[in-house]
């Protein structure tokens, strides 16, 4: 599929070969593309694609910036800041269009965090399928996750004087 200002990054880890993760952007037509994509064993030019699903809240953007954190040899942080949710073309008059863009300003989704485990089986999987698999963890999962965004966020936006 054709995309453009979508976001990238690299997943290292001993776990698995690299792997590249693309989040977000606008197809051909000025349409959000609202997936994020894994191609793994892109060292060896016969790599796989697969989707990853995940909330719309997360890959509904573009022109954002993604970072992989990794935080240990089975587990990804994959970091999105920022982007627009938007784009539409408006009417000027006398024929003429000019592009609008809507910046994501919603603090709940300004940044966001996505857990990537690689399980078992060879695969990444996002930490909300992880949760369905821990149970008895997910509060703790949801805590942790959110106490690092909120750290994240505050750092970040201290270093940005916001």
């Amino acid at each position: 599929m054709e995309r453009a200002n979508h976001a990238s990054a690299i997943i290292n880890g001993d776990s698995t070969s690299p792997t590249l993760v693309v989040i977000g952007g606008l197809d051909k037509n000025n349409e959000l593309v609202t997936e994020c994509l894994l191609f793994d064993s892109i060292t060896t030019g016969q790599y796989n694609c697969r989707k990853i699903p995940l909330p719309e809240s997360v890959t509904g953007r573009y022109a954002h910036s993604l970072a992989a954190v990794t935080m240990s040899p089975h587990c990804v942080w994959l970091v999105i800041v920022g982007g627009f949710e938007r784009f539409r073309m408006k009417d000027v008059g006398g024929g003429k269009e000019q592009a609008m863009a809507t910046f994501i300003t919603d603090t709940n989704r300004l940044i966001m965090i996505i857990e990537l485990v690689y399980s078992e089986a060879g695969e990444w999987i996002d930490n909300e399928k992880l949760k369905l698999k821990v149970a008895d963890n997910e509060v703790f999962i949801t805590e942790i996750l959110e106490e690092k965004t909120q750290m994240i966020t505050k750092d970040l936006k201290s270093r940005l004087l916001i």
